[in-house]
Parts: structure tokens; sequence; C-alpha cells
């Protein structure tokens, strides 16, 4: 896939095909927990669940509390397998799996969390600020991402000229999720 597909394509499917290789796990466990946080049944289910992804994500704790809650043996659970987790969430939502979110839904989430992997970015530290540091964390833990254009002003205030990095945090109607490149780049995280 070249860039120029990449930016058109509405397949959540292929998006997720491109990255193989490209990604860390990290990133792939993020986004299948948000699109699990979108799918109709899942939503009644314990956000412990989730959450014990995201903290092992995260390297905040060991794989015991994943496996506890998503029911797997050693090696066999989901979130143990990101990449084809993630691959496979697009395609069961493809073909339109019950309760699981549409394609519609997908595709921003793919972007959210991977950005564009034919245009890496150049993060100054210098733009790491207390400010956009301090932002970037609330979001984060919150999972509420609605200061992201304050946090394109704290950036730009630091120094950040980059149009990708400003126009991402000030995306309209855009949804920004946990593992959100942009805010993934302030924090340090892959």
């Amino acid at each position: 896939m070249t860039e120029t597909e990449w930016l058109a394509c509405d397949d959540p499917v292929k998006l997720i095909a491109a990255l193989e290789g490209r990604c860390s796990d990290r990133k792939c466990m993020l986004f299948a927990i948000a699109a699990c946080y979108l799918c109709k049944p899942r939503r009644k289910k314990p956000k412990a669940q989730f959450e014990a992804v995201v903290q092992y994500a995260d390297g905040e704790t060991d794989i015991a509390p994943v496996r506890k809650h998503w029911g797997g043996a050693v090696g066999t659970s989901w979130p143990e397998r990101p990449f084809p987790w993630a691959h496979q969430f697009a395609i069961d939502s493809q073909v339109g799996g019950s309760g699981y979110p549409p394609v519609a839904e997908l595709v921003p989430l793919v972007r959210c969390v991977f950005g564009d992997p034919f245009r890496p970015i150049e993060f100054s530290p210098d733009w790491r600020t207390d400010t956009a540091l301090t932002l970037a964390r609330q979001m984060y833990a919150s999972r509420n991402f609605s200061a992201m254009p304050i946090l394109a002003d704290a950036l730009q205030d630091a120094g950040c000229d980059n149009a990708h990095i400003l126009d991402h945090c000030r995306g309209g109607n855009l949804g920004h999720i946990r593992g959100c490149w942009a805010c993934d780049l302030v924090l340090g995280k892959s």
C-alpha cells in the first residue's frame, strides 16, 4: 500500500493489514480495546476487562489480570495476540458481526491510533512542556480528549510547527482515543 492509497482507503481491514510489521503491540491492543468499547454487547461488560488490557499494554501490570478477565490460557487470549486481534476485529466488523461497530467507526480509530505510517514525524523534546505533558496525561488517564485543541495550542507555543501534529490535534469532529499518535508523541509512548 502506498501513502496515497492509505490516505484514500476506507477499509479498516486493508488499513490494519498494511500495518503488519510496522506497528507496536501496544498500538494494536489500544486500537482493539477502543473498538471493544464501541461494541454493543461488550458495552455491558465490566470496564475492568478493558482497563486490564490498557494497563498491560502500558507496562503497568503483567499478563495475569488480562488472562483473568479474558479467560485465555497461556498464549491464547486475544490481548496476547495483538496484531491478529486488531486485524480480526476489523474483519468481523466488515462482515457485520453481531454488535460489532460499523466499518465507518473503525477507520477513524485506525487513523487516530496509527496516524500515517508513511510519514514518520520527528517530535522535538522541547515541545514536551509541563503544560503539554499535563494535558496529554490527563486526557490519556480520563479517556476524555476534548482538550486536544488546547494541546495543539500548547505545542505551538512550545515551538511545534508540524502541520500534521497540529491539524490532528485540532481535528474538528475527529474522536481521539487512548493510543492517539499525537498524544503518544507528547507522552513519549510508541
